[in-house]
């Protein structure tokens, strides 16, 4: 059973990418980017499949939490309107990205997967949602969540990041043998982020269908 979730939540970052590859046409730019991070999340998320060595999966998880924080930065500052939550927003991910770069320069970004960087960037992440759900909240016009695709893709952090903080920071400092049954909660998460990822895709579809006819 471990081994199946394992493999689900390994191979479910497919169910987002080709999705969003083959309607991308139809995906506006958010969600485009969005297409783009699941290409380099699928990077990392394959490389135990693809035959990759335990050093250079490292590398590839560290890089892409530099590519992570990127691009929901870059994906959150253009969405936001108010001046002072994207100046916010500009400081947190700009800090944790030269955390990054520092880390890996004075350590090595071979020796070890930094699993607290993960968790710093859940916590940045969490708060660009709280932004976007308090925008949405005070915006004047009649608006639909469950038809913004950016509805769906905060919702999937909203699902993974809270539940996964506290495994990320705290993985080197818990006994492995008392972790390693949550991975399995971990491995279920990870694919509903995915899933959940992928509505926001589809969600694209049907808007630009919509609009199409007229709707």
């Amino acid at each position: 059973m471990d081994d199946f979730l394992l493999d689900m939540s390994i191979y479910s970052v497919l169910l987002p990418l080709l999705t969003g590859l083959l309607l991308l046409k139809f995906q506006d730019a958010n969600a485009r980017i969005m297409v783009l991070l699941m290409a380099f999340a699928s990077i990392p998320q394959l490389s135990s499949k693809l035959g990759f060595r335990n050093e250079e999966r490292r590398i590839l998880y560290n890089l892409y939490i530099l590519v992570d924080v990127f691009l929901w930065g870059y994906l959150f500052y253009r969405i936001t309107n108010h001046r002072l939550a994207k100046n916010i927003i500009r400081v947190l991910c700009l800090s944790l990205f030269a955390l990054c770069v520092y880390t890996y320069i004075s350590q090595g970004i071979e020796r070890r997967f930094y699993s607290y960087l993960v968790s710093f960037n859940n916590v940045i992440q969490v708060i660009c949602v709280l932004i976007y759900f308090y925008e949405k909240y005070y915006n004047d016009k009649i608006i639909r969540l469950v038809e913004d695709s950016m509805f769906w893709f905060c919702f999937g952090i909203l699902v993974y990041a809270p539940l996964t903080y506290f495994m990320f920071a705290f993985r080197f400092y818990i006994p492995k043998v008392e972790l390693e049954p949550w991975w399995k909660y971990h491995h279920i998460i990870n694919t509903l982020l995915y899933v959940l990822i992928t509505i926001g895709f589809l969600i694209s579809l049907k808007k630009n269908k919509t609009l199409s006819n007229g709707y």
